[in-house]
């Protein structure tokens, strides 16, 4: 493996810790969002907005194209 690659490797190591399988259930255009959504969430709960607080999400990434 080049361990230059990165995330762009076509395998890499982590710990076991994080990773979790995708049910049956979901088919890989619903998966795929688990992680920006989780991105999402823990903007939310450090930011800690007030009741009646709005906060935008402004952006997509390129491969909300495909969904």
């Amino acid at each position: 493996m080049d361990p230059l690659a990165g995330c762009f490797a076509e395998f890499v190591a982590v710990p076991q810790s994080q990773v979790y399988e995708i049910p049956d259930a979901l088919d890989d255009s619903q998966a795929i969002l688990a992680e920006p959504l989780a991105n999402i969430v823990h903007l939310f709960r450090l930011a800690a907005p007030q009741s009646r607080f709005r906060m935008g999400i402004v952006g997509a990434a390129p491969w909300v194209r495909w969904l």
